[in-house]
């Protein structure tokens, strides 16, 4: 029978992390999905603050092609986000404030903007957790403030 992490009181997160790093064996329905995204968490995790950036999002309900643009420099910049890794991590609500997503040459969207209710999610905490924001963080408060502005 299969019991979902969360009923186990395992961090999924850790669990993950565990896997990707090599320290613990995928559940054999996943084997196939975790070489794949072995690779990938290999060649992206060697630097420290990239590592950071993608435990960060990690944590977002976002799609690989919005990942993929937030983790390379030069597609991050291109999106309107022109913050370092290090920022991004500190205060994750940069992504939501200057992300414009992307556009092909046709004017077709080919990654959606990662909007406040994305970061919001991940961020805010239904139960007491120190690493996450409060409703009045002023970084949170902010981009709040951004995206009505955005819409007069």
């Amino acid at each position: 029978m299969f019991f979902p992490l969360e009923k186990e009181n395992d961090d999924i997160l850790e669990h993950v992390t565990g896997i990707l790093d090599g320290n613990k064996k995928p559940e054999k329905r996943y084997q196939k999905d975790f070489e794949k995204t072995k690779r990938k968490w290999s060649a992206y995790s060697k630097d420290e603050a990239r590592k950071n950036l993608l435990l960060l999002l990690m944590k977002l309900e976002i799609s690989e092609d919005q990942v993929e643009r937030i983790i390379k420099k030069d597609a991050r910049f291109n999106s309107g986000i022109r913050f370092d890794e290090n920022q991004l991590v500190d205060n994750p609500y940069l992504i939501a404030e200057n992300d414009k997503g992307a556009i092909d040459d046709n004017g077709k969207i080919t990654s959606e903007k990662i909007s406040l209710d994305t970061i919001d999610q991940a961020m805010v905490p239904l139960f007491y957790s120190p690493e996450k924001f409060q409703l009045d963080d002023d970084r949170r408060i902010r981009v709040i403030m951004i995206e009505e502005l955005k819409k007069a």
